[in-house]
């Protein structure tokens, strides 16, 4: 899965990790990982 314009990558099991360890919901085209509702990490997921 690619992340944004970047050139970085994350695998799928990483991504479902995310979905398991941290709260993860996806809304449209983006992925809101939030880590003590303080961080909040927007990743655009493009397959």
């Amino acid at each position: 899965i690619k992340i944004g314009n970047s050139d970085k990558w994350i695998r799928d099991d990483i991504i479902q990790n995310f979905k398991d360890i941290l709260k993860v919901e996806k809304t449209r085209n983006r992925w809101f990982c939030c880590k003590n509702r303080l961080e909040l990490i927007d990743f655009r997921l493009y397959h």
